[in-house]
Parts: structure tokens; sequence; C-alpha cells
């Protein structure tokens, strides 16, 4: 027993280091994204002055722990003006300033910041392994990580200093301990679950789409008030609790722009009011459609037999894409993230 699971811990492994291998391999031939100068000169500019105005759309967690190596790096400088208050325009500016005034460490805090993301990677890829393992066995949870270890769309992500990996993270986080809460009812699940939302809304505002299912916890009453307590306790820190008030202050500031008029471009067609096939488009582009419908036809057949984790598996990300279909800001794959671990884990019914 003990030689399988050596074996076992030395397949995860080596998929797991096959997986840093094609992220950090990538690198070579990428150059920076527009945006991860901002969220990476955003989390330092948390940690060294507190200024939560900048990059006012996006909650500050992922910029916090992309940020936290640069504390440790000596003669790292700041830009005398960090407010920017909601002007995008005015962000990549002072992130510009940021790198210019520290040309010669830029490759150091590049590579550092893009560190976090990897590593939260992985300890996605150990989790996704333990639910798969949970349930189909230890060789369920090897698919599973398999599946997640040679995703284009996650070895994309997980080597970019911006959000998206990180909700992934807690998202995935939070139903899989919501899943054994409502198994064990344990003060100890609770916390976690409980963490693990507050983390996700502090990671990103499309997280809020996941707040319905906390209504899936128990029907004791104090277990509901101790997993949203906890929840509103890991968000309000993530603002240094003296500063929460911004997280009102960049939702209202989101909420303009995916509900005005924006124009949108889309295969040669122009839109103030976005496009309902968009996202529809990039899921099975990335996913070619004859498997999609034929891992439709499975799910049907099955769905009498499906345990409670798998309708957790199968609800949340299905919730998820349908809400993110009205918005407004199409501007990427990426915004699909959150659903692919579940897909992953739940491979036996997809």
């Amino acid at each position: 027993m003990k030689e399988a699971n050596k074996k076992r811990w030395g397949l995860i492994i080596g998929l797991l280091i096959l997986f840093l291998f094609q992220c950090i391999y990538s690198l070579k031939f990428k150059s920076l994204t527009y945006d991860e100068l901002v969220h990476l000169t955003a989390g330092y500019i948390y940690w060294k002055k507190g200024v939560f105005s900048y990059n006012l759309i996006h909650p500050p967690l992922p910029n916090l722990i992309e940020a936290l190596p640069l504390l440790f790096i000596k003669g790292v400088v700041l830009p005398e003006k960090v407010e920017s208050h909601g002007d995008y325009y005015k962000d990549f500016l002072i992130a510009e300033e940021f790198f210019s005034l520290n040309r010669e460490k830029i490759p150091v805090m590049i590579w550092l910041g893009k560190s976090m993301v990897l590593l939260l990677a992985i300890l996605l890829g150990i989790l996704l392994y333990l639910w798969g393992k949970k349930l189909y066995g230890p060789t369920g949870g090897l698919i599973s990580l398999f599946f997640y270890s040679f995703s284009p769309s996650i070895i994309a992500h997980a080597r970019l200093i911006t959000t998206d990996l990180f909700v992934t993270f807690c998202i995935f986080g939070y139903a899989y301990f919501l899943v054994r809460l409502l198994h064990s009812l344990s003060l100890k699940d609770t916390l976690l679950c409980g963490f693990f939302l507050g983390m996700a809304l502090a990671s990103k505002y499309s997280a809020l789409i996941i707040l319905p299912f906390s209504d899936l916890s128990p029907s004791k009453i104090s277990i509901f008030l101790i997993l949203m307590t906890t929840s509103f306790l890991t968000l309000a820190l993530a603002y240094g609790f003296l500063h929460f008030s911004y997280y009102g202050k960049g939702f209202i500031a989101l909420w303009k722009e995916v509900f005005i008029e924006v124009e949108e471009l889309f295969h040669g067609r122009y839109s103030f009011h976005g496009f309902w096939f968009y996202f529809p488009f990039l899921f099975f582009h990335q996913n070619p459609s004859k498997h999609t419908v034929f891992n439709t036809l499975r799910f049907l057949k099955k769905r009498k037999n499906l345990k409670l984790d798998e309708w957790v598996i199968i609800g949340l990300p299905f919730f998820f894409f349908l809400l993110i279909l009205k918005s407004k800001i199409q501007i990427g794959h990426r915004h699909l993230l959150p659903i692919y671990p579940f897909l992953f884990t739940c491979w036996e019914i997809f």
C-alpha cells in the first residue's frame, strides 16, 4: 500500500513538474500582457502606501500576493503620486512611471510576481486531484490532474500577473469545502468554506455570482452565520479593514463599465450592447462542439445517479456561465477560466 502511495505521489509530482515546465518555457516566447504592469504596481502600492483607489475596479487580494516578494527587494521606488480614483488610463501612466523608476529591477520583479501565480496554480492542481480522488478514487484524481496539467487555457493564465487564476482557485476551493460542509457540518469546514468565499470576493467582482450557493449550507442558522462572518472578515482583511469602503466604490465603478454602453468589436461587427453569443463562441472554440454535444448526452443519461459533489460541480459553473453572459465587458476567454477546474474534476460525466 505504501509503495502504491509513493508511485501515485511520484505521478502527481511528475505531472505538476511538466505543468510548470510548460508554463515557464512558454515565457521565453511571450511578452507581458498589457495589464500585468498595472496589477503588480497595484500590489506594491497597497503594501507600501495603503492607497486602494489605484486599480479600483479590481479587488486587491491577487495583487497583494503577487507583489509580496517585491517587499524583500531593496531600493524599489514608487512614484510620488499613486492615486487614480478609478481612472484606468491614469493607472497605466502610474505603472509605466513605477517601472521606469525601477528599470534595472524589472526582470526580477516580473519573475517574482509570476512565481506567486505559478505557486497558486500548483496548489489548485493539488486541490483538484484531491477532489477527483474523493469522487472517483486515486486513478480518477490522476486523470483530473492530467487534464489540468495539459490544459492550454490554464497554462496560458498560470504565468500571468492578473486576477483570473486567483479567482479560479478561490471559487474552486470554496466549492470543495462547501461540499465537505454539507457532509460534515463541522466548524472546521465552515471556517474553510467562509475563508475561500472571502478570498474569492477579494479576488474579482465576478465572484459575487457564487454567493447564492452559500444558501446551500445546512439549515442550521449558526453555521450559515459563521460562514458569512468568516467570508466578510477575510474580505475586509484584504483591505486592511480601514479601507473596506473601497470594495463598494470599486463595485460601483465596475458596474458602470458592465452596464453602460460599451463599444465592442467581434468578428468584424460592432455593438454597444455586447454580443450574447460571445462567451458561448469562445467556449466552443476552445472545446470542440462534437465533444461538448457528446458529453452533454452522457450527462443527461447519468443525471439521475449523480452524487451531491457532482451536482455542485455541474451547477456552480453552469450558473456562473449563464450570469457572465450578461456582461458587456467582452475582452477574452479568461473570464470563463473558473469553470475549467470543475470540468476537469468531474471528467467521468463530462
